[in-house]
């Protein structure tokens, strides 16, 4: 029955996987994938269960490759288990990817007749390509425009898979498998097979031809090198090495040892998700446990590759060198697993049950896969409330936005994403319900309730990454945007962002904004002496930002700004004169930044400084610091105590 339902579903599967998308969770591409995912393991393991009641049996996988799969579960076990900080976010992504795809790995290894399954799955691999093919070369040339498509598809970037390298490595892996299969064909196959190598062929070259530097789909992705010395560090502490800084944890780990480079590229103000090389970010997020272990399961399938001639060999020859050059995804990951069980041979240990004996077993082991699987929807379940979130705000529905917060918290209580939502929902709610003309008792109630909760939320989103930069970023703008609101916020916005830049130290943008707060409670400021103080910590952030990225034209011109508002006008001009020589001459800031330079000119001593040299623009827009709330009426309103 398992080989039967199984040679049905797997590659049904694997067909529909890489293609799924939807609009009901925030992220339209990962979750649907992840959810078929599991469900395909769910039903695998199901008929397990029910061979092995119906046999008597325990069919166990026997091969070359199984020492390692259960060396690579063991491996993200460890992970899971003893590295607290991202767990939800490991047990929502890839922590259960890689689970998933192990159990999925040992289940085809105890199928029956897998040169059945192998035909279906080659088939599956055409197929994806095929259609990734066909509707790449349509969405690139004619689809984007197309008006009766939904917003989100009408652009050139959109893709099935949610990424177009993932695309392009599909249609490739699907294009070598036609290719290397062509000699092995009966004649009347052959032209079919040649004209999916065509339309493949055609298609890698259109997406290629868009992803060279400058070209639309240009991709943007650190280099090897920062890649590499991202990953040194990482291994540094022996309990690092070990099992690495966690599987979700490549991020927080950017912006602990970001190298100072990342600053002179397009990537500067961007959070990387992951390394250019999937090895790599392996080796850096699970260290050497799981590293070795997914090498060794590699190096353990390639030994297979010499035995006998295989139709996917080509495919999974592709993949691996995909691993060690680009990051992949679940999709890619799912192809790789799946053909290095294949590659094995058909055979497996049997051992007698009692009738019994194989009822329990067959009903505990489904029920043990039923628990991941129901556990592991929560998260996603969370994601479909942030969904509801976004569709809410676009609506202007607060209600609805309060109510979604509470939802996703609820089917997921450890995710760090869902606490900020909420907070940021809290206190959006408590400005808009701040901004009536007249508040009622009840009114100051509910804003200080919903601030108190926005804090609350914040603090809980802390408690669970503690080394995520942007939690604490989210709490020094709740707590910024409380400043004569609520007493003590000032100091508390300080501590919090002070944090928030010890975390991410290389981070200019984050500089300004800090930065930004001091000049906003200078220009708020009654005494001379915290004036001055914090026109002087302005101006220090102002001057980090800029060393760490010379050519950051809005940092020279908060730094201007300052300058201007001590009356250091030379320093000011000077100042402004990057502004101009680090902008497009051709964006609409441009003017704007000349015609400072010219009020600043007039305030200047003779003789004036020379004009700006031109140097290497850079887009994006001038903008000084939000200014500080006004006072409530009625007077402040209280803060909840520290923890």
């Amino acid at each position: 029955m398992l080989s039967k339902i199984s040679h049905f579903i797997l590659p049904i599967f694997l067909f529909l996987i890489p293609l799924s998308f939807w609009t009901l969770t925030s992220d339209f591409f990962n979750p649907l994938k992840s959810i078929l995912l599991l469900l395909l393991v769910l039903l695998m393991f199901v008929c397990y269960g029910l061979e092995m009641i119906r046999s008597h049996t325990l069919i166990l996988p026997r091969g070359i490759v199984v020492l390692p799969l259960i060396g690579l579960i063991v491996a993200v076990g460890l992970n899971l288990v003893l590295i607290s900080e991202g767990r939800p976010e490991s047990l929502a992504g890839k922590g259960t990817m890689f689970l998933a795809l192990s159990l999925l790995s040992l289940l085809i290894l105890t199928l029956k007749n897998r040169t059945r399954l192998t035909t279906a799955i080659t088939a599956s691999i055409l197929g994806i390509s095929v259609i990734l093919s066909l509707h790449s070369l349509l969405q690139l040339t004619w689809l984007h425009t197309a008006s009766f498509l939904p917003t989100y598809m009408q652009t050139r970037g959109f893709t099935p898979t949610g990424s177009f390298l993932t695309t392009l490595i599909l249609i490739l892996t699907g294009g070598i498998t036609a290719i290397f299969s062509l000699s092995h064909l009966s004649p009347r196959l052959r032209p079919l097979y040649l004209g999916i190598a065509t339309l493949t062929t055609v298609a890698a070259v259109a997406i290629i031809s868009l992803m060279l530097p400058g070209s639309p789909l240009a991709l943007s992705l650190l280099s090897y090198r920062e890649t590499w010395s991202i990953t040194l560090d990482a291994l540094k502490p022996a309990r690092s090495l070990l099992l690495g800084v966690g599987i979700p944890n490549f991020p927080l780990l950017f912006t602990a040892v970001k190298p100072l480079s990342v600053n002179l590229t397009p990537l500067w103000n961007t959070l990387p998700q992951t390394g250019t090389s999937e090895l790599l970010t392996i080796l850096a997020t699970t260290g050497l446990a799981g590293f070795l272990a997914l090498l060794s399961l590699i190096i353990s399938s390639f030994k297979l590759i010499g035995r006998d001639h295989h139709p996917l060999i080509p495919a999974f020859i592709f993949l691996v060198i995909t691993l060690i050059f680009t990051p992949v995804t679940l999709s890619t990951y799912l192809l790789l697993f799946i053909i290095l069980a294949l590659l094995d041979n058909d055979r497996d240990l049997v051992f007698p049950l009692s009738p019994r004996s194989s009822l329990i077993v067959g009903i505990l082991i489904p029920l043990s896969a039923l628990t991941l699987v129901v556990y592991s929807l929560r998260p996603h379940l969370a994601d479909y409330y942030l969904r509801r979130i976004q569709i809410a705000l676009s609506n202007n529905n607060g209600k609805d936005v309060y109510d979604a917060g509470i939802q996703a918290i609820k089917w997921y209580p450890k995710s760090t994403l869902s606490h900020l939502s909420f907070a940021q929902t809290n206190l959006n709610l408590a400005s808009a319900l701040s901004q009536k003309t007249d508040l009622t008792e009840d009114d100051r109630n509910m804003v200080s309730t919903l601030v108190q909760q926005a804090i609350s939320e914040g603090k809980t989103a802390i408690q669970l990454r503690p080394n995520y930069s942007q939690a604490w970023v989210i709490l020094a703008q709740i707590y910024r945007n409380l400043i004569n609101v609520a007493q003590g916020s000032d100091q508390f916005a300080i501590d919090y962002y002070a944090r928030a830049v010890a975390l991410d130290a290389g981070n200019p943008a984050l500089r300004i904004e800090y930065g930004g707060l001091f000049y906003q409670l200078a220009l708020a400021s009654e005494k001379d002496s915290d004036q001055l103080a914090y026109y002087n910590r302005a101006i220090n952030e102002f001057q980090t930002a800029i060393q760490l990225r010379p050519t950051y034209a809005n940092a020279y011109y908060n730094l201007s700004k300052v300058l201007e508002t001590v009356k250091d006008y030379q320093n000011s001009y000077l100042a402004m004169q990057k502004v101009v020589a680090n902008l497009d001459p051709t964006g609409p800031e441009y003017e704007t930044a000349l015609s400072e330079l010219e009020t600043l000119k007039t305030k200047l001593p003779k003789p004036t400084p020379p004009s700006p040299t031109t140097t290497e623009s850079e887009g994006g827009s001038l903008t000084t610091p939000p200014p500080l709330p006004s006072p409530l009426p009625g007077g402040p309103i209280d803060l909840p105590a520290p923890n």
